[in-house]
């Protein structure tokens, strides 16, 4: 059954003597394809530095990096959200915990590990990765962050990052907004229809 944050809190302290890494990606990317495999591949490496994974505990990259652990004998948590009545969780899973709410559930997958790695994704992924990045400004939190796969999927989403900092310096919604759409508009590159195309 699906539980409150603060119980989530409490789920988490079975994990703090432990070294955690939560991997973001695409919930479609399909078996077969190389960014599966890789994300499978870290999943063995982690486990076998007896580093316990953590993801959303859905299909995709999810599933491959608790896939790569579980072939390894690591230890796995899923961090996993209820869509309707039915929870999202694979098969590869040593431990899970389910929220009803998106914000709940990102909280725990910062709460929970102590660095991050961004595989390409979908909005899911992009609004995740915006999350922590708000995290390490507002708190000053010490955390490792990697990009992993093609480095154009995150190139645009970094300079513009930098280019709202650097010479905007204002982050309302609606800054933003427009920001991006002139930022890309002015200096759209390859890297734009990467995103596009992969993060859709």
């Amino acid at each position: 059954f699906p539980v409150t944050i603060g119980r989530g809190f409490d789920f988490l302290k079975a994990f703090d003597d432990n070294r955690v890494v939560t991997v973001f990606g695409s919930a479609q990317t399909p078996p077969s394809s190389k960014i599966y495999q890789q994300a499978r591949q870290l999943g063995v490496r982690l486990a076998q530095e007896e580093i316990v994974v953590a993801t959303g505990g859905g299909p995709g990259i999810m599933e491959a990096a608790y896939l790569g652990a579980f072939e390894a004998g690591g230890q796995s948590v899923g961090i996993n959200i209820y869509l309707g009545e039915k929870e999202r969780r694979n098969d590869y899973v040593t431990e899970s915990i389910g929220f009803h709410y998106f914000f709940a559930r990102k909280v725990i997958l910062a709460h929970i590990a102590q660095a991050y790695v961004y595989f390409p994704g979908g909005f899911g992924t992009l609004d995740e990765f915006f999350v922590f990045f708000v995290f390490l400004l507002l708190f000053f939190l010490l955390f490792f962050v990697f990009f992993f796969g093609c480095f154009c999927c995150f190139c645009v989403v970094v300079k513009f990052v930098v280019f709202m900092f650097v010479f905007v310096g204002c982050c309302c919604c609606v800054c933003v907004v427009v920001t991006f759409a002139v930022y890309v508009f002015l200096f759209g590159c390859v890297c734009c229809v990467c995103v596009v195309v992969i993060f859709v």
